[in-house]
């Protein structure tokens, strides 16, 4: 999580410079040094500056109705009944809910379905169960001070793959999320970044997605960079900020930056072994004398949606 509130920050900072290096007159520099046109740079900053509705971003957000769904469908398959402890439990008075994959106290006995709906409800009750903080040496920085929200998270194109001897199941996975901006806004006051504050958005929505691709029959997958959409721009239109940018803070141009964002949530949901997610707790949570909570887990067509199926032992 921090790592993402690192790259987002440095991603407002790095626009601001490259306004600053435009509005210095140091285009014709760039353009023949680095090979970026600043007025592409430009173009795009405008376009970040225009904040657009949440709903024409993220048309597909969880309902309260997903939330309930997905704790009900995980304590029900992983915990007994008249259990107190459950996987997940919702605090009333904090608002906040609490997971711990450990409080299993039986195995699959049917394949758990999760829509993408009800996963983007799931990362945020681990959102909500944690403080997300980075520390950038000098100071710690609470993500939630920044109104940092998943809003929602879309599965999609699925499709078999055989090369080589190996099949491998693809499919797209987007994670849309959003920053408020407004407190670093009020810290722009000294020149330049004074002049500059009206380039920033009060909001930056970010809509990351890539491809997920699983070899069939294992939990092993790997992540790649398909889109990243800042606000009103595209990738093809944030591509050049992103490669001026690379050569002044080195934060990988804009696939290597999208691949970073994107598999943090991949890997927040599925998991691998040095990245625990969800998925991946499931599979190595053994409960006594039953076994492992679940077998595998993978992205499965399931009538005209793309779901997560975690396999019953």
């Amino acid at each position: 999580m921090g790592k993402l509130l690192k790259s987002l920050l440095i991603i407002i900072i790095t626009l601001v410079l490259i306004v600053a290096l435009a509005v210095g007159g140091v285009w014709a520099f760039c353009y023949f040094k680095y090979d970026v046109n600043v007025f592409a740079c430009v173009s795009a900053l405008n376009k970040l500056s225009s904040v657009p509705e949440e709903s024409e971003i993220a048309k597909n957000q969880p309902q309260e109705s997903d939330y309930n769904s997905v704790m009900d469908k995980i304590n029900d398959a992983l915990c007994i009944s008249l259990s107190p402890e459950k996987v997940i439990t919702y605090n009333e008075e904090t608002k906040k809910y609490t997971i711990d994959a450990g409080n299993a106290s039986k195995i699959l006995t049917e394949n758990l379905v999760l829509t993408d709906k009800e996963t983007c409800a799931l990362f945020n009750m681990i959102l909500s169960s944690q403080t997300p903080e980075i520390n950038t040496g000098s100071e710690t920085i609470n993500l939630n001070d920044y109104d940092f929200r998943l809003l929602e998270i879309d599965y999609s194109d699925l499709k078999s793959i055989t090369a080589e001897g190996k099949t491998h199941i693809q499919n797209s996975f987007t994670a849309i999320s959003s920053i408020n901006l407004i407190d670093v806004k009020k810290k722009m006051n000294k020149f330049p970044l004074s002049i500059l504050k009206g380039k920033v958005p009060d909001v930056l929505y970010i809509s990351s997605t890539v491809v997920v691709s699983m070899e069939e029959n294992t939990i092993s997958y790997t992540v790649e960079s398909k889109a990243l959409n800042l606000n009103k721009v595209t990738h093809e239109q944030i591509k050049p900020v992103l490669k001026l940018a690379n050569n002044f803070i080195k934060i990988g141009e804009a696939d290597a930056l999208n691949k970073q964002i994107g598999e943090m949530f991949v890997n927040g949901i599925l998991g691998k072994e040095g990245s625990s997610g969800f998925a991946y707790s499931l599979v190595t949570t053994e409960v006594e004398l039953l076994g492992k909570v679940a077998k595998s887990f993978a992205f499965t067509q399931n009538g005209e949606n793309v779901v997560l199926t975690i396999y019953k032992n």
